[in-house]
């Protein structure tokens, strides 16, 4: 079986998207994760999940070359607001988090599945894969299942 072949599901305790409006889930429930600027700060590191970002970058995606007198500190913040919305039974100051912090930036370390843009993306190669192969419904059923995946205007709300 290739990758192509497999369908992962996403961590039930940890869902992102942002085919729709940014949402996030733990446990299955639904989960505040702050104003605008906070809310782009996780939207950037679900774009290249489990991949560093740097402060810089996050800096930019927030203020679009509009920054604070010092967005670094912002951005700390945000980091530390997000982590305790998203990882609410995390101990302050523990080493492990989905948000890892290591120069230059912050990664968001998690299963790239668990954002639905990847599983997305993922699914409709598999139908791709699919109807090469001949496996016309098998196609359909992948391309479906990507298609429920959207929820509206990407990172609206």
């Amino acid at each position: 079986m290739t990758a192509v072949d497999q369908d992962p599901d996403p961590d039930p305790a940890l869902r992102l998207c942002l085919l729709g409006p940014l949402t996030v889930e733990v446990d299955g429930e639904s989960v505040a994760v702050g104003g605008p600027r906070q809310m782009a700060v996780l939207a950037r590191l679900m774009l290249t999940p489990d991949q560093m970002v740097t402060m810089g970058q996050l800096v930019e995606s927030v203020w679009d070359g509009d920054e604070p007198a010092q967005p670094h500190i912002a951005i700390r913040s945000y980091v530390s607001n997000l982590r305790r919305a998203i990882e609410p039974n995390r101990r302050r100051h523990a080493a492990d988090s989905c948000l890892a912090s290591a120069p230059p930036g912050y990664r968001l370390a998690i299963a790239p599945h668990a954002v639905d843009w990847v599983r997305f993306e993922n699914l409709v190669n598999q139908g791709r894969a699919e109807l090469e192969a001949g496996r016309n419904g098998l196609s359909v059923t992948k391309i479906r299942t990507a298609l429920e995946l959207w929820k509206g205007d990407p990172c609206s709300g």
